[in-house]
């Protein structure tokens, strides 16, 4: 549903007498929900571009920001936790063999 409401966003933005401001930032804000990070940021960056001191674009981008570093830490996390699975399936297969 959200990414049907994304879509209609786009394609708004697109048309004839639409605020396209407000059609970007709810789109932005579409896709940090979907966690499309990098589309929510290129959304934040062009209202950033013609309104710099946009307060609220500015605390999404934050947002968006911190969701990004907290999604990086958990997949890394994710790696590290089955890198450790594997080496110590190895170690055991090699303990075992002696």
């Amino acid at each position: 549903m959200l990414l049907h409401a994304v879509a209609l966003l786009n394609l708004l933005k697109d048309s004839v007498n639409t605020d396209v401001r407000t059609c970007a930032y709810y789109a932005a804000l579409g896709h940090t929900r979907l966690k499309n990070y990098d589309k929510a940021m290129s959304y934040i960056d062009a209202i950033l571009k013609s309104e710099p001191d946009n307060v609220q674009v500015k605390h999404l981008k934050a947002n968006v920001e911190k969701n990004m570093q907290k999604d990086g830490f958990i997949g890394a996390a994710i790696v590290g936790g089955a890198a450790a699975v594997v080496g110590g399936l190895l170690i055991a297969a090699l303990a075992g063999r002696r």
